[in-house]
């Protein structure tokens, strides 16, 4: 019996084996057959393997295991291509400025944290592009008659965050209110004399009372809109709602604000205007907060509170969190100097003493010690250049212009008529205005100047300022676009609120500046500062120090940053539309 049991099994497992052989040639030649004919399913790519060896087999997945690599590796690379990286809508930045807004308005703008969220919030006429040059903003059109003293422009399509069109009442309503003692404008002087008047809902005329060139560049203003504030009284207009929720027409709109416990103001939060009529921002918001001194500021940047902090004096820019920030250095036409006045210290009278205090002065030291490029005058900062302009220290010409007016060396100290030669020089009570101070009196002391320090808070400064109470004044002021010296230099801009801070006068000088304002040619203009600086070194009214240097740190998150020409603080803001954080990743992107 067991033969046969095992001759059976046997048997059975030929019949198996042959059948299994039959099905493999079965599903051989249903693959093979459709060669040709149309690409191979999914339920036919799974009898692949009953067709390969072992060493096939490993093969194959080394090759797809090496192709995935691949793939990822491909992909990782292209995706770091920043050609490849273009902006996104959304993200937010968080920015923060030295200061405290009271006057969220271009009407009474009056500090830099008022300045800064009245040019995100307000449109203006003209705009100054990444070049420096002026651009229409609100204007459509702009026409100039012959003479130069008449201007017309026609107004683009616009409107306001709350709905209400932009009209030619808006920029009338905004200029009148600037020319009104009432409102306290600080930019009454840029439209003394203006009239202005509304042609059409679309059409505004300015009518000057002679061709003055620098004019356009004051219709970089924000225009204030006149439905919400003509009815406002100007006493109390700090005080409205649309004070501290402003309405404007540009491409940020007031959206929330925090406070302290006791009122106080911590930030403001923009929201972009999805209906502006330009280039609507990539940011989906841009907070602000407030901070009292940079070095709280500073503070905030370092514990990444903040994103971004601008004005960075260079002393401190060693204290940037690099790893997290970028530089970017922010060079306006400004300039630092010591302005003398011979009304509190007769001494300066002498043109001798002034120029003998300019050449001891060690402007390579200030420079060093601050950062700033030295100048050595006017024409320096109009050419725009930022290597070492300034003449060296001169202590013999210096010693040899002091015995020229009389003065004798007596003790270390020069003297006449039986009085020492003393000087004291205010400052502001700042980081960079104290190096500059001890600077300078280092270089006074070592002339044989006697001298002494007053460094005042920013009140007593500005008091200072108002009553011309200083003998000589470390101060910068900035030139702006226009490049206008007239209310700066001009000798009729003495007293306050005049804003010549010498109490030197030159009326060749005066001369010359009064024929520059009918100057827009910049060879000319050029030509002509040069004229004055020649003048300005005989009978010198200041000394000119420095172009100081200013950091803006900015979150390495953050793309499309351009400040290649700024001429206000503000005006970092005026790309603000083009700064982005989100991107996203094109593939066919074409170069």
């Amino acid at each position: 019996m067991l033969p046969f049991f095992s001759r059976g099994k046997k048997i059975l497992e030929q019949s198996k084996a042959v059948e299994s052989s039959q099905i493999e040639k079965l599903d051989q030649k249903l693959v093979t057959s459709l060669a040709g004919k149309q690409f191979p399913k999914i339920h036919q790519w799974k009898l692949l393997p009953k067709f390969l060896t072992l060493g096939e087999k490993r093969l194959l997945k080394i090759i797809g295991v090496a192709a995935l690599i691949g793939a990822a590796l491909f992909a990782f690379f292209l995706s770091r291509d920043e050609s490849r990286l273009e902006p996104a809508s959304g993200g937010s930045l968080h920015e923060g400025v030295v200061g405290t807004p009271r006057f969220i308005n271009p009407i009474r703008a009056a500090s830099d944290a008022d300045r800064d969220l009245a040019r995100l919030i307000f449109s203006s006429l003209l705009f100054y592009d990444a070049n420096g040059i002026l651009r229409n903003d609100l204007a459509e059109n702009v026409e100039t008659n012959d003479s130069g003293a008449l201007y017309t422009f026609t107004l683009k399509e616009a409107y306001w965050h709350d709905g209400e069109p932009v009209r030619a009442e808006d920029v009338l309503f905004t200029i009148k209110a600037i020319q009104d003692p009432a409102w306290k404008s600080p930019l009454w002087r840029s439209f003394k004399g203006v009239e202005v008047s509304a042609i059409d809902d679309r059409t505004v005329q300015f009518k000057l009372e002679k061709p003055y060139a620098p004019f356009i560049h004051a219709l970089t203003v924000g225009i204030a809109p006149a439905h919400l504030w003509h009815n406002l009284d100007p006493e109390i207009a700090h005080l409205s709602v649309w004070a501290t929720k402003p309405i404007g027409s540009g491409p940020w709109q007031f959206d929330t604000l925090t406070k302290t416990k006791e009122g106080a103001l911590i930030s403001y939060t923009l929201k972009k205007n999805t209906g502006y009529y330009g280039a609507v921002p990539w940011l989906d918001s841009l907070t602000i907060s407030f901070y009292q001194n940079l070095k709280s500021a500073l503070r905030a940047l370092k514990e990444n509170r903040i994103e971004s902090l601008a004005f960075i004096p260079s002393s401190m820019r060693p204290e940037l969190p690099n790893k997290r920030v970028n530089s970017h250095p922010l060079s306006i036409p400004s300039y630092t100097a010591v302005f003398w006045n011979a009304r509190k210290n007769t001494s300066l009278e002498g043109a001798e003493v002034r120029r003998a205090l300019s050449l001891a002065i060690d402007r390579q030291a200030l420079s060093k010690e601050t950062g700033g490029a030295p100048l050595d005058g006017l024409s320096d900062l109009l050419n725009a250049q930022t290597e070492n302009l300034a003449k060296p220290q001169n202590l013999e010409e210096a010693q040899n212009l002091l015995s020229k007016n009389g003065w004798q060396k007596k003790d270390s100290f020069w003297q006449k008529n039986g009085e020492v030669l003393s000087l004291t020089l205010t400052s502001l009570l700042d980081p960079d205005y104290q190096k500059i101070s001890e600077i300078l009196a280092k270089s006074w002391e070592t002339l044989g100047v006697k001298t002494s320090i007053a460094t005042l808070d920013p009140a007593e400064l500005k008091e200072a300022l108002k009553t011309r109470n200083y003998e000589a004044l470390l101060w910068g002021q900035i030139l702006g676009g226009s490049h206008d010296l007239f209310p700066l230099w001009h000798s009729s801009q003495t007293d306050d609120p005049g804003l010549y801070l010498s109490s030197i006068k030159n009326r060749a000088v005066d001369a010359l500046l009064e024929n520059l304002t009918a100057v827009s040619d910049t060879a000319k203009q050029r030509e002509g500062f040069e004229k004055i600086e020649t003048l300005m070194e005989e009978n010198p009214p200041a000394a000119i120090l420095l172009r100081p240097t200013y950091w803006y740190a900015m979150t390495k998150n953050a793309h499309g940053v351009v400040l290649q020409n700024i001429f206000t603080p503000a005006d970092r803001f005026l790309e603000a539309s083009a700064w982005y954080v989100k991107r996203k990743f094109s593939f066919f992107k074409v170069q």
